[in-house]
């Protein structure tokens, strides 16, 4: 068994005194030891875009739809001359119905009242039959309440008018430029009411007017000649007749 002096276990002390210093020192050097790394928070996605919406208009608080009226911009317009302006005045914000009846056919039409309460419509006059009603019918309707109402327009009626105008000499025969005057667009049809020679003549007339030579032969120069048109537009007729008497000198 091994013995340990004083001596021995003073100097072992003092060891321990010095290594006691020395992490003491390390210690105070060092400072705090670090913790674990932070995690910070994830960042909130940034807002997505906004579609952009049509604008239309909105009533504030509950509305109800106070009527409505149908206008027309020509009680009596011409086919052809362009288009009809239908206006219907009623609640701001309702949303509008319009019914068109043609001849043959009904045309629908939707639109939403502006803040002054109009709803605005073209119709194409070339759709209507000359002289033949359109009924115009409205309905209107605004968070749950609703309104109607009826209007029209008339067209002008198919006209026929036709004219013997002036003659040129041609070899062997005259020719007589006769004018019609009808609608823009009307199917024109002149024939023959006297005279040897049966003639027959169809076309267009896109402005509604047309200058048609008719052909006379020299055998019958110095007699009267007639002749009768017929015009049709969109299941509408009309007809016109004109006489002249060819000269042999123009």
């Amino acid at each position: 068994m091994m013995t340990v002096t004083p001596r021995q276990l003073a100097a072992a002390g003092a060891v321990l005194v010095v290594v006691l210093a020395s992490m003491a020192t390390r210690s105070a050097a060092s400072g705090t030891l670090p913790g674990p790394p932070a995690i910070e928070a994830p960042s909130a996605p940034a807002p997505s875009a906004q579609v952009a919406k049509p604008k239309i208009y909105t009533p504030a608080g509950p509305r109800k739809v106070d009527g409505c009226v149908i206008g027309v911009s020509n009680a009596n317009p011409e086919i052809g001359a362009g288009a009809e302006t239908v206006t219907v005045r009623t609640t701001a914000g309702a949303w509008v119905s319009l019914s068109a009846g043609y001849a043959s056919y009904r045309s629908t039409y939707g639109a939403q009242a502006d803040q002054g309460g109009m709803a605005v419509f073209e119709l194409a006059n070339p759709n209507a039959t000359p002289g033949r009603t359109v009924s115009l019918a409205a309905r209107v309707s605004l968070q749950g309440s609703r309104a109607n109402c009826d209007g029209s327009f008339t067209p002008k009626p198919l006209v026929c008018a036709v004219t013997a105008v002036s003659q040129t000499m041609r070899v062997g025969e005259v020719l007589e430029n006769v004018v019609v005057s009808s609608a823009p667009g009307a199917q024109v049809r002149l024939s023959r009411l006297s005279g040897s020679v049966v003639w027959n003549y169809a076309r267009s007339a896109p402005t509604g007017v047309l200058s048609v030579p008719v052909p006379i032969p020299w055998s019958e120069v110095g007699k009267s000649v007639r002749v009768q048109v017929e015009v049709a537009m969109l299941g509408a007729q009309a007809g016109c007749v004109t006489s002249f008497v060819p000269t042999a000198d123009g």
